[in-house]
């Protein structure tokens, strides 16, 4: 049986940025969920979209409109054996959207002078890498390092209840043959993301705390956890096909996949980072810029559709795939997570029905107000 779920209210008001994130332009906004008439048919096209892939296991599905504001549904199965079926309170795995954290924590800590991208990896982890000196946090945070991603050798399903420490999984992969020199050309590599973990503490607290004090708090991203490190509620989607228990894949993936959450926080979270609320604006323009030749910037995806150009994370891991996207010419957010697969399908279901509703359809000609300060410039305009 399959849930049908228009989303309830899950604001938490932390702050006023996440009002302003929520509502776009209008005041209104900031007390209210999407209109009822366009969350039933978003939701409509979320079961459609379960219809058509014939799936059976969990899906979220978030959306912040630009004028419209948040909405957020879910359909199918958190859980079977017994079956339970999908609420809104329920979370997943997010996978290689939690590079999207790491990238921020890292960016943060340079905008107040704590390091430097040009840093090296020797600097903050003296002996670690064979050619740590030669590597430096951009080359991590690019996926230009030219280390061997752990992912590619490790069998992370061969001892599941194994508790992996990242310093063991970093040790184990930069002794692993490079694939070519530091900065030479881009190569997807999980290895350099739990090194930037383990660069984080260093610099700072343990990861788990840094991110939740610079970004999951004041944000109010309260169904996001670090698993494996944080207290996470035994409320994750749990799919047949996920490892059970889920321990080696959660622990050893940590700051390149292993966060929790739900697909209403990624919408949030997609809509604070790069609508140019949480780091410096030079930082910001990192993340909006990939590097010449490729489809990525420092921890950001990067791709082009006929809503226009989007940044953001795709994300899979054992059970679960994620999908999280920000359009800067719009505005809109959007965010999907499903079990056994088919998180980026959901959400780009709900866009298209998006795009047949009249007053939900959005693209580079309505740009409207998306952030706290420019609301408010607004409001002072009489807007």
């Amino acid at each position: 049986m399959r849930t049908h779920a228009i989303a309830s209210p899950k604001y938490r008001w932390a702050t006023g940025l996440l009002i302003a994130l929520s509502l776009g332009s209008s005041v209104a906004l900031a007390q209210t969920l999407m209109p009822a008439e366009y969350a039933v048919q978003l939701q409509q096209a979320l079961d459609e979209a379960y219809d058509k892939f014939r799936m059976e296991d969990a899906g979220m599905v978030a959306v912040i409109h630009p004028q419209y504001g948040f909405w957020e549904g879910v359909s199918g199965n958190a859980r079977r054996d017994p079956n339970e079926e999908m609420r809104l309170e329920h979370l997943g795995r997010i996978a290689s959207i939690s590079k999207t954290f790491a990238a921020a924590t890292i960016l943060s800590m340079s905008d107040e002078g704590t390091l430097n991208l040009e840093d090296s990896v020797e600097q903050w982890l003296p002996g670690l890498a064979p050619n740590g000196e030669n590597i430096t946090v951009r080359h991590l945070l690019g996926h230009r390092s030219g280390l061997d991603s752990f992912t590619d050798w490790i069998n992370l399903n061969a001892e599941p209840a194994r508790v992996w420490d990242p310093a063991e999984v970093a040790e184990l992969s930069v002794r692993r043959p490079v694939h070519f020199q530091p900065g030479e050309r881009y190569s997807y590599c999980n290895t350099g993301f739990v090194l930037l973990g383990l660069i984080v503490e260093a610099a700072g607290e343990t990861y788990e705390v840094e991110i939740r004090n610079r970004f999951l708090d004041p944000l109010g991203l309260s169904d996001t956890y670090m698993d494996g490190r944080d207290a996470v509620p035994d409320l994750i989607a749990d799919p047949p096909t996920a490892p059970k228990p889920y321990t080696s894949w959660a622990t050893a993936a940590w700051t390149a996949g292993g966060m929790v959450s739900s697909a209403g926080d990624l919408a949030r979270w997609a809509a604070a980072l790069y609508g140019g609320e949480v780091l410096s604006a030079e930082s910001t323009d990192e993340l909006l810029t990939p590097f010449e030749g490729d489809a990525y910037s420092l921890g950001t995806m990067h791709s082009t559709t006929k809503r226009g150009k989007t940044v953001g994370h795709e994300g899979s891991i054992p059970g679960f795939t994620a999908s999280m996207h920000y359009y800067p010419e719009s505005g809109l957010s959007t965010a999907g997570i499903a079990s056994g697969g088919g998180g980026g399908a959901l959400r780009d279901m709900v866009l298209r029905a998006m795009g047949r509703i009249p007053a939900l359809s959005v693209g580079p000609a309505a740009k409207l107000a998306t952030t706290w300060g420019a609301v408010k410039a607004d409001l002072s305009a009489g807007r």
